[in-house]
């Protein structure tokens, strides 16, 4: 067929425009963004795609990826300035730490709020801002009775720092109360109570804004801890549910109570705890593995990490504890994942991978964890060191919270750290219905809509549950008939 002289000059003038417009990725050109973009992993599989990155150039942060564009949502500068322990409070605004001043502030990446100490507070950390966005439950450190002996009470204020209540006091026969965590109706908070001392701490929950501290554990070296979270109350229930703590909760094989647990061999495992009483192992409080960092989903599902093997991995079970499914495998990698963080939809899973050579970095996958990618990687998540980092999605899903490190001490720990934000890319550049995030865990190509070149669109491979890097899976739709015209040669 012969083309028109205007068709021609129109064909060349799109050339042109695309080739000096154009932006590289893996060698291929896009208008993402204006910088080259590293999310994309060559090679990946669906089977392993857990590949060996060590090799691959360190990136700049901030600095786009195929997932989305890394924001610096605080600017710690000063000595011994890390400002961690972030959370959303809207789809914009997070709360956040900075141990520097000891203070909470606010932020949206632009404006830094302080928000104001009162009571005597020598410090206010763990912030956890409600579902509504308009109450902050934190930790707050006094001096009681102006003594050298320091204990943590929780409090709560609005979202300006106004109206701030203490909640629960320091009661020292009991000790402090720490990492408050409210219930997705706003109407309870969960906590742990006891003495500074990590190994003394048992569950405990207050109905908000008037109630008692409610135990419920009462168990030698409990301590709930790596998160506490709510199983949402089911909003059709034709029965009253019980308010649901979930938690991981630490049991003692052999306890050796010389003061501490000096000498003592414990496990963790996976507990749902009601306000009404009654505490449900959900994973074998028999076994030696240790099971952490329990989320719900809203799917009815709980993702949590397991070192069963003794390597840490994702998994996922039912929230009555069946079907536990392994999301994840580092059995041949002697490396760990952990910290997972749903999605609010339920698609995709966030989380922290360590690949053996000491180097972090953040991965999504989906849900089933068939697919997995990249999603930041260099410096300011590399030098992670042994922290436990949490994630944490905004309402929308749209952007993810974690504490990044802005000095590394090395490459594979850090010495000052500031919260970042990625935000994922939910453009769809090839119009194949896939987001631009979602290509970097499928491993698919965001300028194509068929990745494979099996002649069916990524989107459509997804949806029917096909492999959209394998052209044999691929269905292709007959070309309609035309009136007049032979559907065949």
């Amino acid at each position: 067929m012969k083309l028109g002289r205007g068709v021609k000059i129109l064909m060349l003038l799109f050339l042109f425009v695309f080739l000096s417009g154009g932006l590289v990725i893996d060698g291929k050109y896009s208008s993402v963004s204006a910088e080259p973009q590293k999310g994309k992993q060559a090679g990946m599989s669906k089977e392993r795609p857990e590949v060996d990155r060590s090799g691959l150039p360190a990136m700049d942060i901030p600095r786009a990826t195929q997932a989305g564009t890394v924001v610096q949502m605080t600017n710690c500068t000063g000595d011994w300035d890390d400002c961690h322990q972030g959370d959303w409070i809207n789809n914009n605004w997070l709360v956040y730490h900075n141990r520097y001043d000891d203070h909470l502030y606010k932020t949206d990446g632009v404006s830094n709020v302080v928000l104001p100490w009162s009571g005597g507070s020598e410090c206010d950390s763990h912030p956890d801002a409600n579902a509504a966005g308009s109450l902050i439950a934190f930790q707050r450190l006094v001096y009681p009775g102006g003594g050298s002996d320091y204990c943590s009470e929780l409090w709560t204020m609005d979202i300006n720092g106004t109206n701030q209540k203490r909640v629960v006091s320091c009661d020292p026969a009991v000790g402090g109360a720490h990492e408050p965590k409210w219930s997705p109706d706003g109407r309870y908070i969960a906590f742990t109570q006891g003495v500074l001392d990590h190994d003394y701490r048992d569950l405990y929950a207050i109905a908000y804004p008037s109630g008692t501290p409610v135990r419920l554990t009462n168990r030698p070296y409990a301590n709930p801890q790596h998160g506490l979270q709510w199983l949402a109350t089911p909003s059709r229930s034709a029965l009253p549910v019980a308010p649901t703590v979930l938690s991981s909760q630490q049991l003692w094989i052999d306890l050796n109570l010389d003061g501490y647990h000096s000498g003592g061999e414990y496990t963790r495992d996976i507990a749902k705890t009601t306000l009404w009483g009654g505490n449900t192992w959900l994973t074998d409080s028999t076994d030696e593995w240790c099971e952490l960092m329990p989320v719900p989903t809203s799917t009815g599902k709980v993702v949590y990490m397991s070192d069963i093997g003794g390597y840490g991995d994702i998994y996922m079970m039912n929230q009555d504890g069946t079907n536990k499914t392994r999301l994840t495998d580092s059995s041949d990698r002697s490396y760990c994942s952990n910290h997972p963080e749903p999605t609010p939809n339920g698609k995709y899973i966030a989380y922290w991978s360590e690949d053996g050579d000491g180097i972090w970095r953040i991965w999504m996958m989906t849900a089933n964890g068939r697919y997995k990618g990249v999603v930041v990687d260099g410096p300011v998540v590399n030098s992670q060191g042994n922290s436990y980092r949490p994630l944490k999605f905004n309402p929308a899903g749209t952007k993810l919270l974690f504490t990044g490190c802005t000095t590394p001490y090395s490459s594979t720990y850090c010495y000052y750290s500031d919260v970042y934000s990625l935000n994922l890319d939910t453009a769809d550049t090839d119009g194949d219905k896939l987001k631009n995030f979602e290509e970097a865990i499928y491993g698919t190509d965001p300028l194509l809509r068929d990745t494979d070149g099996g002649r069916e669109d990524d989107y459509s491979e997804v949806l029917a549950g096909r492999d959209p890097l394998d052209p044999t899976d691929d269905r292709i739709v007959a070309a309609p008939v035309v009136p007049g015209i032979s559907a065949t040669p």
